[in-house]
């Protein structure tokens, strides 16, 4: 799964203004509605929210990836969303790079493997600071293709 078909310029948020976990997601979550291989974003986002409800995303080191494994995605889609401030998420920890990923149900394999990729990469202190200094969305992705994610 290459990064570039996964997330556009446009569904990548670098002055997010949210200052709740449920009001970050939904922020990233209205992006992501313009994009047309989203069908239905309120269900999208109902359906993330209530997987958020049961385990947080949280994955420390300041990110969380929510997502839904979902019929209403026929591929992988992302967007991202930066908060200079930080969120607080249910895992009690603050996020500043947070990744929502609507994913189909039958790409299970395809989609652990994106996300183990993109958590590793998360795990570099020069990779989320370089991301957080990004200057504008291209740079954003190439950082990421650059941590080899996707």
């Amino acid at each position: 799964m290459r990064l570039s078909n996964v997330l556009k310029p446009e569904m990548v948020v670098l002055g997010l203004r949210a200052r709740t976990r449920d009001e970050a997601i939904s922020e990233i979550v209205a992006v992501m509605a313009r994009d047309p291989r989203i069908g239905d974003a309120k269900r999208l986002l109902d359906e993330i929210m209530a997987r958020e409800g049961v385990e947080s995303t949280c994955l420390g080191f300041e990110t969380a990836i929510p997502h839904a494994r979902t019929d209403l995605v026929r591929e992988m889609v992302m967007a991202v969303g930066r908060s200079d401030e930080g969120v607080r998420f249910g895992c009690g920890r603050v996020a500043k790079l947070i990744f929502v990923v609507a994913n189909p149900r039958q790409m299970a394999a395809e989609y652990l493997q994106f996300v183990g990729a993109l958590a590793r990469a998360m795990r570099s202190d020069e990779v989320r600071g370089r991301l957080m200094a990004a200057g504008d969305a291209k740079e954003y992705i190439q950082i990421l293709s650059g941590a080899k994610v996707g």
